[in-house]
């Protein structure tokens, strides 16, 4: 993610207040995040609730050195919509759990430590996640042949596995009930 030149969040003067080592070793300094994903996402929607967990790592760099090393499971929860299988919806509610790998400037509170991270992910990831619920998406799914009721969704290197609660359309049950009928038929013998 870019940040827009003079982003409060790219500069320790943000970090005065809540993270005074991190200014005091490092005044007025631009901030680099690197955030990576330790692993792919699962994402779980049901009836108009989404939630998704993605363990990160996030390298907090000044000068291109990393001063703070994080590790920390992201988890959001909101509402969505399933019409047919196009999902919308967006993100409410964060919560994250942080754990210090390593820092240059001394202790960090792990609870001050998620206040931060807290506060970082709502101006930066999670707007994109929004924007990305607004617009929705269609599941992997045919759309004439299932509805999804309620999945849970679970990407990996080189696939996604998505299980569920799905109804079969009219449409499907027209057409397997014509392929019934005909096997009935093929069976059928007039005496």
């Amino acid at each position: 993610k870019k940040f827009p030149i003079g982003s409060d969040l790219t500069n320790t003067a943000y970090f005065k207040k809540s993270l005074p080592q991190l200014y005091n070793a490092y005044p007025n300094k631009d901030v680099v995040y690197k955030i990576s994903n330790l692993r792919y996402p699962k994402l779980e929607f049901d009836s108009n609730l989404q939630k998704v967990d993605v363990p990160l790592r996030v390298l907090v760099q000044i000068d291109g050195a990393t001063v703070i090393n994080l590790k920390l499971s992201l988890k959001t929860r909101g509402h969505l919509n399933i019409a047919g299988n196009v999902i919308t919806g967006s993100c409410d509610e964060i919560k994250t759990k942080t754990v210090v790998v390593s820092s240059k400037i001394g202790d960090i509170d792990a609870g001050l430590a998620n206040d931060i991270m807290d506060d970082l992910f709502l101006k930066t990831i999670i707007p994109d996640v929004n924007a990305f619920f607004k617009k929705g998406f269609r599941l992997p799914c045919v759309d004439k042949i299932i509805d999804t009721k309620k999945a849970i969704a679970e990407t990996k290197d080189d696939f996604l596995r998505v299980c569920g609660d799905f109804e079969l359309t009219d449409y499907t049950l027209a057409v397997v009930r014509r392929e019934v009928e005909k096997i009935v038929d093929k069976f059928t013998l007039d005496y």
